[in-house]
């Protein structure tokens, strides 16, 4: 997806082992993997949605299948107020984004 793929994207351990192999490290280099796919879940939704918003309708980067304002309100609904169950009990999520919610990697591409 051209919002949330990039250069430094790897997708699993074998993507990593390759990208190593390819590498020339130097004798004082170490190289270094974070899994950061459940860890952020403090994310500014409204600075994201202002930034994928800008992406879509401002730089044309995936076509437009809605208004801006609807488009706005659909990312509302599927990030902000999340019901999710964990160990058998109904949680809501009252800040930030879900885990494993793509919009979370997305901003720690544009931010990190």
């Amino acid at each position: 997806m051209p919002l949330t793929e990039n250069k430094f994207s790897l997708k699993s351990t074998s993507d990593f082992a390759s990208y190593l192999d390819k590498c020339n490290l130097e004798a004082d280099e170490i190289p270094i993997s974070y899994d950061v796919t459940s860890l952020f879940t403090e994310v500014p939704l409204d600075v994201t949605f202002a930034y994928i918003i800008d992406q879509v309708y401002n730089l044309n980067k995936l076509p437009h299948l809605s208004s801006k304002v609807i488009f706005k309100r659909l990312l509302n609904r599927v990030t902000k107020g999340v019901i999710f169950i964990y160990n058998d009990q109904l949680y809501k999520q009252v800040d930030g984004c879900g885990m494993e919610n793509p919009l979370c990697r997305q901003y720690w591409q544009i931010y990190s």
